[in-house]
């Protein structure tokens, strides 16, 4: 692994006009909004008149560490229905509405983020979620490829694929903090992080074709990091990133976000055996550690084998 040190602390450059108009460009012409009722478009036909005090405000939360109160105060919470019982609720994913202010702040941080994990190669290789040039065939591929490879040397090979339970939503901001600091993002950048992630709220809000508003009251976010916004899946990055380093030197980790499958290969099946309860522990270690839940009924594992008999 990597040590703290031998990576460069993080640049927080000044926001630029320039800057302030791509990301405008970059938001969706949509209706939607969040608490402030202010719906992107609005917002994007509003810039020219607006960028000025934006890039003032943006500068302002860069120089000082601290994300506007009125920003991060409060979002609403849609919940989305994926596959299953409708009326059990860990069939839903829940998706935060932010506002559109918000949702530019964030994508500032963001840019320089991403830039100082690409300045540093943070990002482990093996991780093919939320990242350039990179897909779930990408991983799929590597995945196969490997398998067969393994096959055609005469090794055994057996797969862990691994389904966390919220991994989102479980995500300890302590943790990630500590985990920021470790990658560099330190002094005004890492202050400006724990403003980001304290003293938020959030309310359910409910659609339904008999109610056209539902809404639960403000509650404090205590961990997880919001699905639907700019951060939270580069901020889920650096929490999980650790975690493929674990296991390189006996299994081939592939991860896309939160699902982490572990391609396991080894000539003696004895030993193959004892690699897999390895890996089984360190991992477990790791999910018991930084607080998440390994989702039992979803994970599995699968024992590989060429068909012999054409």
């Amino acid at each position: 692994m990597h040590l703290g040190n031998l990576f460069a602390p993080i640049k927080l450059k000044s926001v630029t006009e320039s800057e302030i108009y791509e990301i405008n460009k970059s938001l969706k012409w949509k209706t939607s909004y969040g608490y402030d009722e202010v719906p992107p478009w609005i917002v994007k036909l509003s810039m020219p008149f607006i960028s000025s005090p934006l890039i003032y405000i943006c500068n302002k939360m860069l120089s000082t560490g601290t994300f506007p109160t009125w920003l991060k105060k409060f979002s609403q919470v849609l919940p989305l229905f994926k596959k299953g019982n409708k009326t059990e609720m860990s069939d839903y994913r829940p998706v935060s509405l932010l506002t559109s202010f918000c949702k530019i702040f964030e994508k500032v941080i963001y840019n320089r983020l991403l830039q100082h994990t690409k300045e540093n190669n943070i990002i482990d290789p093996d991780q093919y979620g939320f990242k350039n040039n990179s897909s779930t065939e990408l991983a799929i591929f590597k995945l196969i490829n490997q398998t067969l490879l393994h096959i055609n040397n005469k090794s055994s090979v057996c797969g862990i694929f691994c389904d966390l339970t919220k991994a989102f939503d479980t995500v300890n901001h302590d943790i990630l903090i500590s985990k920021l600091e470790y990658y560099s993002i330190i002094g005004r950048t890492n202050k400006l992080m724990k403003s980001y992630l304290s003293n938020q709220y959030q309310r359910i809000t409910i659609k339904t074709s008999h109610v056209s508003n539902c809404t639960s009251a403000w509650e404090l976010v205590k961990h997880g990091v919001p699905q639907g916004s700019i951060l939270g899946p580069l901020l889920f990055l650096f929490y999980i990133n650790d975690l493929p380093q674990l296991v390189k030197d006996i299994a081939l980790p592939i991860l896309f976000a939160d699902d982490t499958s572990f391609i396991i290969a080894n000539s003696n099946s004895m030993n193959m055996n004892q690699d897999l309860k390895l890996v089984l522990e360190i991992t477990q270690k790791w999910f018991k550690s930084n607080i998440m839940l390994l989702n039992y009924d979803m994970t599995s594992f699968m024992q590989f084998s060429s068909n012999t008999n054409y």
